[in-house]
C-alpha cells in the first residue's frame, strides 16, 4: 500500500508540475501568430486574433482564443465569436499544438444587405486519417460534414461532403488542392442538390440541383459550366470575383421557365440568432444631386401616407457587372416571352443598361437609367420606353422616394398622339396625379388612389376632368389578358355629350323641330299655319371618311355611368344610368336609362369595330309629355298628350354615308288624349258647314288656321326603313272637327322627303286638303294639292262668294285666285 501511495503521490506531483512548468514552455504568442499566418494564406485575406491566446490543462488541454476577424479589421467580411481546440496530449508533451477537435463559436459572414450567422462548427481530425468531420448549427438545422485532404502539406486531392437532412439536402466537392506561390489553390466540381427547399424557406415541393466547375485561389473565384434547376426552372451562367481594391464580380445567367408566383410567398426562413455586431466603416457623405435633376414631384394634397423610406446603401468598394436573361416568365398571372437585366455597379451607383420585359404578343417594356443612394434612400434617374403593335410610349422616369414621376410621356396609338405626365406618391395605397393631350380628345387629367393588385391596379376615389366634365369613382385595370382591361363605376353631376364630341350636323328632318337623328325620328305630324322664310339648303350631313374606330381596340372593360343631367342635342336626361361594355374591338351599349321630357327612356346598341363597321340599336320612349316634346312645326305645335314610341335599327359601312344607305330598322308612335294648338278644325268645320254666310276665303283661314286650340284622342303610326329609305304609310290624326293622314318617304343617303300630309275637315264628303314637302330634308319646298277641294268648294258655292269679293274689288276672280288664297293661309307662298 505504501508503495502505491508513493506512485499516485509522484505522479501527482509530475502532473501538477507539468500544468505549471508546460505552459511556460509553449510560446502562445509564437503560436498565434504563426496560426495567424497560416489562415492567412489559406483564405487570401488577413486574419486577425483579437485577444490573446488562453491554455488550460485540466482536466484535458484545451486552447481558446476571443474573437477572430477576416479580412479588414474595421469592416470584417466573416468573424467568430471564439475558438475553442481540444488539443492532442502527446504531441503537447513535446512543447507541440496539434488540435484533435475544433469548434467555433457564432461564425458570421458580412453578405450584400445583411450577414448570415450559424451556430457553432465543428471539425474533428483523426487520428489516423486525414479526414476531417464536424457539424454546423444553424436555427432548427443542423448540417453534418465531412472533408479530406491527401497530402500532410495541404496539397493534394481534396473532397468535402455537406448533408442538410431537415431538406434532403448534400453539397459534395471533389477537386485538388495545388500549391501557389503565398496561398493555395482549389478547383473540382461542386455539386448541390435538395430534395424540398420548403424547410429552407422556398416553396413547397421544389426541388434543387445544381453543379459547375469551382475554381479558387489568389484571391479570386468563379463557377464555370454552371448548370441546374429549381422545380422546373432551368438555369446556365457563371460567376468570376476578384479580391483587390474594389472588389471585381461578374454575374451571367440564362434561366428558362422561371415562374416568379410560386415563390410570392414562401415559408418563413427559421430565426437566426443575432451576431455580435461587425464594426462598419463610417457613413459617406452624400452625393450632390446631378445638375439639373428634376424636382420631387408634388400630389394635390395629402392623398395617402407616405411609404416608409427604405434604406439602401450601394457598395463603393465593389465593381459588378450582372447579365441575366430569362426565357418563359410568369408573373402575377401573365405569361411573359422574354425578361433581360444587364447592369453594372461602380463607385456606389447602379447603371442600368437594359431592364426589359416582353410578352408573347411581340409587346415589350424597358427601362434604362442610373440608381444612387447619396443619402441612403434609393434615387433613379432614366428612360421608359413601350413598344406594342401600332403603339409607342417613352418617357423620363425619375424616382426620389417616396416621389416617382414620368414626364415627357409621348404616346403614339395607332393615328392619335398623346403628351402627358404623370406622378405618384408611393404609400398604402399609392397616390396618384396625371394630365394629358390627347389628340382628337383634347386635355384630360385625372388623381386618385392607386392599390396594386395580382395583375394590374384598382384606383379608388379617383377623379377625372375632361372638357368641363369631373367624374368621380372607382377604376380597375387589369394586365393579364392579350390587351389591357378596365373596369370602371363613375358618377358626375352634369355630362353634356356635345362638349365631348366634335361639332356635327343636325339630323332634323325639318326646321324648328327637335335635333333628333333620323333614324329615330318621325316625319312632320301637322301642316304649318303660318307662312316661314325658307333656309337656306345645306347638304347632306354625310362623310365619305373612313369611320376611325381604332380606340375600341385600345382596351377591353365596362364603365358603368351615372348623372343626374345627362345633355345631348338639346335633349335632357335626367337620373341617367349607363352601361357600356368594350370586348375585342366591339362596343356595347347594355344600357341606357332616365326620364326623358318627364317619360321614361331606354336604350341599348352595339358598335362593331370590324373591317366593315356595324351599328345596332333600339330605344323606347313611354309616357312622355307631348307639350315637352315639341311635335309640330311652326305655330302649330302638339301642347299636350302622353306619347309612346319606340324603334330598332341596324346598318353597317366604312363611313356614314355608307351606314346611311343601309339603315334599316322599323319604329312606331303613339300620341294619346292630346291638344294641338294653332288650328281650330272644329271652327273651320262650322264655317264650312255655312258656307252661305262666308264673306270671303280669308275669313275662313283666319278663323280656323290662324289660331286657338284642337283637341284630339289619338296620333299614331308606323315606320320602315330599308337601304336607308324610311317610309311612313299610316301616320293618323283623329281630333275633333276633322282628321289629318301622313305618307312619307325619307331618303337618308340623298338627303330628300316626299312627305304628304292630307287634312280632312269634318266627317262628310269634303275631299282633304293635300299639302306636299318636297326636296331637301332640311329645307323641302312646300306645295298644295287643291284640285278636290277646289270643285268641291265651288260646288258649294264658294265660288259665288270669292266672285262677290272680286267684283267689291274690281278684280276678276278664277279658280287660280281661289288657289292661291287658300295656298297663303296654309303657308305657302
Amino acid at each position: 500500500m505504501r508503495r502505491i501511495a508513493r506512485i499516485i503521490a509522484g505522479v501527482s506531483i509530475v502532473v501538477a508540475t507539468s500544468a505549471v512548468v508546460l505552459p511556460l514552455t509553449i510560446d502562445l504568442d509564437k503560436v498565434q501568430r504563426r496560426s495567424a499566418e497560416r489562415l492567412s494564406r489559406l483564405l487570401g485575406s488577413p486574419v486577425t486574433f483579437t485577444e490573446p491566446l488562453r491554455l488550460h490543462l485540466l482536466p484535458i488541454p484545451i486552447l481558446t482564443t476571443g474573437r477572430v476577424l477576416v479580412g479588414d479589421p474595421e469592416a470584417p467580411a466573416a468573424q467568430i465569436g471564439g475558438i475553442t481546440s481540444r488539443l492532442a496530449v502527446a504531441p503537447l508533451l513535446a512543447g507541440l499544438v496539434e488540435p484533435a477537435e475544433l469548434t467555433l463559436e457564432r461564425p458570421a459572414f458580412r453578405l450584400p444587405g445583411g450577414q448570415a450567422q450559424i451556430d457553432t462548427i465543428t471539425l474533428v481530425r483523426q487520428t489516423f486519417s486525414p479526414l476531417v468531420t464536424g457539424e454546423a448549427r444553424w436555427g432548427a438545422h443542423v448540417a453534418t460534414f465531412a472533408g479530406s485532404v491527401a497530402g500532410d502539406d495541404g496539397t493534394g486531392a481534396a473532397n468535402l461532403s455537406l448533408r442538410l437532412p431537415s431538406a434532403g439536402g448534400a453539397l459534395d466537392f471533389a477537386g485538388k488542392i495545388s500549391p501557389l506561390a503565398t496561398a493555395r489553390g482549389l478547383t473540382g466540381r461542386l455539386t448541390i442538390v435538395a430534395a424540398d427547399l420548403a424547410p429552407l424557406g422556398g416553396p413547397p415541393n421544389m426541388p434543387l440541383n445544381f453543379e459547375a466547375n469551382l475554381a479558387a485561389g489568389g484571391g479570386e473565384i468563379s463557377l464555370s459550366d454552371v448548370k441546374g434547376r429549381i422545380g422546373a426552372t432551368r438555369i446556365e451562367g457563371g460567376l468570376a470575383a476578384a479580391h483587390g481594391d474594389p472588389v471585381v464580380i461578374d454575374v451571367t445567367a440564362k434561366i428558362a421557365d422561371l415562374d416568379l408566383d410560386l415563390w410570392a410567398a414562401p415559408a418563413p426562413t427559421p430565426a437566426i440568432a443575432p451576431a455580435e455586431p461587425v464594426a462598419d466603416k463610417p457613413a459617406a457623405e452624400p452625393l450632390p444631386a446631378s445638375p439639373g435633376a428634376p424636382a420631387a414631384p408634388s400630389l394635390l394634397g395629402p392623398a395617402a401616407e407616405a411609404a416608409p423610406m427604405p434604406r439602401l446603401s450601394l457598395p463603393t468598394g465593389i465593381f459588378a457587372n450582372l447579365a441575366i436573361a430569362i426565357d418563359g416568365l410568369r408573373w402575377k398571372g401573365q405569361s411573359l416571352a422574354h425578361a433581360r437585366f444587364e447592369a453594372t455597379l461602380e463607385q456606389g451607383a447602379v447603371l442600368v443598361r437594359e431592364a426589359s420585359v416582353s410578352r408573347v404578343d411581340g409587346s415589350r417594356l424597358a427601362v434604362e437609367g442610373s440608381l444612387t443612394t447619396p443619402d441612403g434612400a434609393p434615387r433613379f434617374a432614366g428612360l421608359v420606353k413601350f413598344a406594342a403593335d401600332k403603339r409607342t410610349a417613352t418617357a423620363r422616369l425619375s424616382a426620389s422616394w417616396p416621389d416617382i414621376a414620368f414626364d415627357d410621356i409621348v404616346v403614339h396609338a395607332g393615328n392619335r398622339l398623346i403628351r402627358g405626365r404623370l406622378a405618384l406618391r408611393a404609400g398604402q395605397p399609392t397616390a396618384m396625379q396625371g394630365k394629358a393631350d390627347i389628340g382628337g380628345i383634347g386635355p384630360i387629367s385625372a388623381s386618385g388612389l392607386v392599390t396594386p393588385v395580382s395583375s394590374g391596379v384598382d384606383i379608388q376615389s379617383l377623379r377625372l376632368s375632361w372638357r368641363g366634365l369631373d367624374l368621380t369613382g372607382r377604376l380597375a385595370a387589369s394586365f393579364a389578358g392579350p390587351s389591357p382591361r378596365i373596369d370602371a363605376d363613375l358618377a358626375t353631376d352634369f355630362l353634356d355629350i356635345d362638349q365631348l364630341t366634335a361639332p356635327r350636323k343636325s339630323g332634323a328632318l325639318n326646321p324648328g323641330t327637335p335635333l333628333v337623328p333620323p333614324t329615330l325620328a318621325l316625319p312632320p305630324l301637322i301642316v304649318p299655319a303660318a307662312a316661314r322664310s325658307p333656309a337656306p339648303p345645306r347638304s347632306s350631313p354625310w362623310s365619305t371618311d373612313p369611320i376611325d374606330l381604332s380606340a375600341l381596340q385600345a382596351a377591353d372593360g365596362q364603365v358603368s355611368l351615372s348623372a343626374r343631367t345627362l345633355a345631348i342635342q338639346g335633349l335632357r336626361l335626367d337620373g341617367a344610368k349607363a352601361r357600356l361594355s368594350v370586348d375585342n374591338g366591339t362596343a356595347l351599349l347594355e344600357s341606357l336609362t332616365g326620364q326623358l321630357w318627364s317619360g321614361t327612356f331606354a336604350a341599348s346598341g352595339r358598335l362593331s369595330g370590324a373591317t366593315q363597321p356595324n351599328l345596332t340599336g333600339q330605344w323606347s320612349l313611354n309616357g312622355a309629355n307631348a307639350g315637352a316634346i315639341g311635335l309640330g312645326v311652326g305655330d302649330v305645335k302638339v301642347t299636350d298628350g302622353r306619347v309612346d314610341a319606340q324603334a330598332r335599327f341596324t346598318t353597317w359601312g366604312r363611313t356614314t354615308q355608307d351606314m346611311a344607305g343601309r339603315l334599316a330598322g322599323d319604329g312606331r308612335m303613339t300620341v294619346t288624349d292630346g291638344i294641338v294648338s294653332g288650328v281650330d278644325l272644329p271652327a273651320i268645320h262650322r264655317r264650312l258647314a255655312d258656307i252661305g254666310s262666308l264673306g270671303n276665303i280669308g275669313a275662313l283661314l283666319q278663323s280656323g288656321l290662324a289660331g286657338g286650340k284642337t283637341r284630339f284622342s289619338s296620333l299614331a303610326g308606323t315606320m320602315q326603313a330599308k337601304d336607308g329609305v324610311a317610309v311612313t304609310r299610316d301616320l293618323k290624326l283623329t281630333a275633333e272637327g276633322g282628321s289629318a293622314a301622313v305618307d312619307s318617304s325619307v331618303d337618308l343617303p340623298r338627303w330628300t322627303t316626299d312627305t304628304a300630309v292630307s287634312l280632312r275637315i269634318g266627317e262628310g264628303a269634303a275631299p282633304p286638303l293635300v299639302v306636299r314637302l318636297e326636296g331637301p330634308i332640311d329645307n323641302p319646298r312646300k306645295l298644295i294639292d287643291a284640285n278636290a277641294i277646289q270643285r268641291y268648294l265651288v260646288e258649294k258655292g264658294l265660288g259665288r262668294a270669292l266672285r262677290k269679293g272680286g267684283e267689291e274689288s274690281g278684280e276678276k276672280p278664277s279658280g287660280k285666285r281661289i288657289l292661291q288664297e287658300l295656298f297663303k293661309g296654309l303657308g305657302g307662298r
